[in-house]
């Protein structure tokens, strides 16, 4: 690299590594202007293009961190530069996954009959609360690949509180009397309880074993001990649960990799709407892109990837086209004359490209050769003078 374009750099991360302390806080970015080309390179190019995104992360950080001490600090006054982004009304819409719901609706609805119908035809007392407890677990785990695990560790948990809490309501309970007594004696299981959730290993679990210890205490104005009751309502809970276990087992059991893949899917998808798309909104494909990137990317965390899905599956790569191709658009507006064809060629291959891969067996995917594109951008780039 040229020697200016080093000390940019440096200049740069000098002041990123100040950016912490409070003194530097508020001091504006070192904005630095590009290097003048007169005759313009690739080389040039490339650094001119590193130049300015240098400049917009380091304004980035700034008004971030400028927000981050509005937000302590009532008396900090917003930029006049960010008010409009702090200050205006905008509805984020999120990216949808209709096919995971309706698999999740599903599950949960089967759950409920099926416990419905052992409760009318068993005339099992406590049946309604089986339906109950085959509602919650299907619905508390929607959104997961393979909820069945987290559902039996929660049946786990009830069998592992539920003792305790028999022991608290026939064996301690019936010796106090009052609040105080009361609450002296729950104090050492629920002080055990939470310090456990302070613990990020431990957090999962002390919920699960807090929620069992309550709903099996009952707690009540008035004491009212009844072993029958108490063991028939806390079993219909854990047989509602392992009606949750078998139902999801049944209708939504998904591999990781395979969901990740379908949304990878739908990204593509935005990206060919983005194409296509005459009056451009980045903003809002960008929100859902990146939303769509917090669906994948935990999918993705304790997985291993072969070559191939890896190719496949790579959310960024894709948040990078939409971006570039938003801003391929912009330029287009301040365009010459006679350009607008050739860009139009290069969305419809891009349109074509993306199509191919809903296509192609994964193995293939590194294969497609995107020439077609690269060609019309570099033509693009000529009749711009670079």
């Amino acid at each position: 690299m040229q020697p200016e374009l080093t000390a940019i750099l440096q200049q740069g991360a000098l002041w990123a590594d100040g950016f912490r302390s409070d003194e530097t806080a508020n001091a504006p970015p070192p904005f630095v202007l590009e290097p003048a080309v007169d005759a313009p390179t690739w080389t040039s190019l490339l650094e001119q293009s590193l130049t300015d995104d240098l400049n917009r992360l380091l304004a980035a950080l700034h008004a971030a961190r400028t927000l981050s001490y509005t937000l302590v600090d009532r008396k900090v006054p917003v930029p006049p530069a960010l008010k409009a982004e702090v200050y205006q009304n905008f509805t984020r819409k999120l990216s949808s996954d209709r096919g995971l719901a309706l698999l999740s609706g599903l599950a949960a609805a089967g759950a409920v009959l099926l416990a419905c119908t052992l409760w009318i035809y068993s005339s099992w007392p406590e049946g309604a609360v089986a339906a109950q407890f085959a509602a919650i677990g299907c619905c508390l785990f929607a959104t997961l690949d393979r909820p069945t695990k987290l559902i039996v560790s929660t049946i786990s948990g009830i069998l592992i509180a539920l003792p305790v809490a028999a022991v608290y309501e026939f064996a301690i309970f019936p010796r106090i009397d009052g609040f105080v007594s009361l609450a002296l004696v729950l104090a050492p299981i629920i002080l055990l309880l939470n310090s456990m959730q302070t613990s990020e290993k431990l957090e999962g679990a002390a919920l699960v074993l807090g929620v069992a210890f309550s709903g099996g205490l009952a707690l009540q104005s008035s004491y009212r001990a009844d072993f029958a009751s108490f063991v028939n309502s806390n079993s219909a809970e854990i047989a509602g649960l392992i009606i949750a276990a078998v139902t999801v087992t049944v209708f939504r059991t998904v591999d990781p990799v395979w969901n990740a893949s379908r949304l990878t899917g739908a990204n593509w998808k935005s990206i060919i709407w983005l194409a296509r798309k005459k009056n451009v909104d980045v903003r809002g494909w960008y929100l859902q892109t990146l939303d769509r990137i917090g669906l994948i990317a935990p999918r993705l965390k304790d997985t291993t990837l072969t070559a191939a899905e890896a190719a496949r599956i790579e959310p960024l790569r894709d948040l990078r086209v939409g971006l570039t191709l938003g801003e391929l658009k912009v330029a287009q507006e301040s365009s010459m004359v006679g350009t607008g064809e050739v860009l139009t060629r290069v969305y419809e291959a891009i349109v074509r490209f993306h199509q191919k891969l809903f296509k192609a067996d994964a193995r293939s995917v590194e294969e497609i050769p995107p020439a077609e594109i690269d060609a019309g951008i570099d033509f693009f780039g000529r009749e711009m003078g670079v």
